[in-house]
């Protein structure tokens, strides 16, 4: 139940979704037959600072052509299209929201990325793949959603192999003070399970991880949110390619919420990164 909770939140605006992006990109101006991945930047990755995160923690990383990467929580493809594409890894991508998948392959194919993407709809809690079977997993604004956090983390450690790399980057929670809601990845509690730093890091090592670095991003997002919802305000609904598509006209509320969380301290951002220990094999620089 609690799955389909997060489906709906995610998925109960996106009917139609891929049709939606390609008539704002036409309206914008852009040749749907000929598009750039910096066209869909506005709406691809749906994070925080979206790719200025994700090429930062990818740079981590010393991602190479034969490297088999896991994207847990993999939304309509962007994180993992800028891997391929800068570092021609192999992604998998796993989601709950068959939308962002159907999505995701076909943006794949239009990038010419269909031999190094693939997509699938499922649970990050029971993964369809054989232990060790990735050389990196990587996750972006997913546990928010996860209530059993140890079982999350434990799923990537197995089909992690040995000597690979946990890269995540998510919100927790931060003063322990209600987060004001609704918010991009919930409508209230029922669906949001924010741990706290201490909670987030114990989980991880738990799960079988060696931590090596907790960087906290909370400024910088904070400054990114402000300065999105500002030319959000001031766009011309016809051809802003948003979240909006995805969560409708409760967008700018949740957005102002988020505000609200991270200058109050009740929300944090932060990016981790942790090792399955093995002494003969190692993919960080």
């Amino acid at each position: 139940m609690l799955e389909k909770d997060v489906e709906q939140h995610y998925g109960g605006c996106s009917s139609d979704l891929e049709e939606k992006i390609l008539g704002t990109l036409r309206q914008k101006g852009k040749d749907i037959h000929n598009l750039k991945l910096a066209d869909l930047s506005d709406l691809d990755e749906l994070h925080l600072l979206k790719q200025e995160a994700t090429g930062e923690m990818a740079s981590l990383l010393n991602l190479r052509p034969e490297t088999r990467v896991l994207d847990a929580g993999s939304g309509l493809g962007g994180p993992s299209r800028f891997i391929a594409s800068e570092y021609g890894c192999y992604v998998t991508g796993i989601d709950l929201t068959g939308e962002f998948c159907e999505v995701a392959r076909s943006f794949a194919r239009r990038f010419g990325l269909q031999d190094k993407l693939s997509y699938l709809q499922g649970t990050v809690l029971d993964l369809p793949f054989e232990a060790n079977s990735y050389d990196v997993v990587w996750t972006q604004h997913a546990s928010m959603n996860i209530r059993e956090k140890v079982l999350f983390f434990s799923e990537l450690a197995r089909v992690l192999k040995p000597g690979g790399f946990l890269a995540c980057f998510d919100i927790i929670a931060g003063s322990g003070e209600p987060v004001v809601y609704p918010v991009s990845w919930a409508e209230s509690e029922k669906i949001s399970f924010l741990a706290s730093q201490e909670d987030q890091l114990q989980a991880i090592s738990q799960s079988g991880f060696e931590i090596l670095s907790c960087d906290d991003r909370s400024q910088k997002a904070l400054a990114w949110l402000e300065a999105v919802l500002e030319k959000q305000l001031n766009e011309e609904e016809t051809a802003s390619l948003t979240y909006k598509l995805l969560l409708g006209e409760r967008m700018n509320t949740m957005m102002s919420n988020q505000i609200k969380n991270f200058q109050t301290g009740r929300t944090k951002v932060v990016q981790i990164i942790a090792r399955k220990p093995d002494e003969e094999m190692s993919f960080i620089e």
